[in-house]
């Protein structure tokens, strides 16, 4: 009776024996999996997932180095536009109408005019600074001659027909301050000077009475002249006031005249003040 209950026991042992060994195998099968590394499943997901993740930051990366770059180059276009403005502005108010000359002569891109000016403090020197040695000699331009008025030019440089990638611009201002009409179509003493690279279009209209006009060919000067620049050329067969590209405008009145006041701003849509001929802000404030 005794030897069968130990056979009873043994079967009983030997049958838990699996069960109880159970854990320690599972154990040894993880620490096993972990000693041999990853799964190249697991590897090539690591690598997709960081490639993903280091695409998506390099692309934000340029995305906003290219929002900065045009950024600071319509910056750069409209703060030069400005300055175009206001020195085109500061010699258009004072034009005036001079006997045996003219006042102001201009078509849709390009006007020439007389504007008062304040000489130079050279003329204001002693004769024996100014002079040199011999007496039809001035000493390096110190004594140039000078008058109270100053010939002003404003057009745009043609491209040069040899270049068929040659684009019209930049702005030129040319100027004369000694003057006498032989000087002026001769070009004596003569200016010249490019203004700005941002300016490859230029469109002037003349106050006549109630309406703007593209041409003032009268003796005397407007009432007030409207001067819109763009950075872009004129593209082909397309009038000045449909204009397609980013615009700057400002009306300037000359006091000379009795004009009225002026206005300015900027537009982003066809010609001067968008699509619906409303211009935006103001950024080119008025006299």
């Amino acid at each position: 009776m005794r030897h069968f209950r130990f056979s009873i026991f043994d079967f009983r042992l030997g049958a838990r024996r699996p069960a109880l060994c159970a854990p320690a195998d599972r154990r040894s099968q993880i620490a096993n999996r972990a000693s041999a590394g990853f799964t190249l499943l697991e590897v090539m997901l690591s690598v997709a997932l960081v490639l993903a993740l280091a695409g998506s930051v390099y692309a934000f990366y340029f995305l906003t180095l290219d929002a900065r770059e045009t950024l600071q180059r319509e910056s750069e276009t409209l703060f030069a536009q400005r300055r175009v403005l206001d020195l085109m502005a500061e010699d258009v108010r004072s034009a005036q109408s001079v006997p045996l000359l003219f006042g102001l002569k201009g078509q849709a891109d390009e006007f020439e005019f007389m504007r008062a000016r304040v000489p130079s403090p050279a003329v204001f020197y002693e004769q024996s600074f100014t002079r040199g040695e011999a007496a039809d000699e001035l000493a390096g331009g110190a004594f140039e001659l000078q008058a109270d008025y100053e010939y002003v030019k404003y057009h745009l440089e043609p491209p040069d027909p040899d270049d068929e990638e040659d684009e019209i611009g930049p702005l030129i201002r040319t100027s004369v301050k000694t003057l006498t009409s032989d000087g002026i179509r001769a070009g004596v003493n003569a200016e010249t000077v490019a203004l700005s690279d941002h300016v490859k279009f230029l469109y002037l209209e003349y106050r006549s009475g109630d309406e703007w006009v593209e041409q003032w060919t009268d003796s005397g000067v407007p009432p007030a002249v409207r001067i819109t620049l763009g950075l872009e050329p004129l593209p082909e067969e397309t009038e000045p006031v449909d204009y397609p590209y980013a615009t700057v405008w400002r009306e300037v009145a000359i006091p000379a005249t009795g004009g009225s006041g002026s206005s300015g701003g900027r537009s982003d849509g066809a010609g001067r003040g968008g699509g619906d001929g409303a211009g935006r802000g103001n950024e080119g404030a008025g006299p």
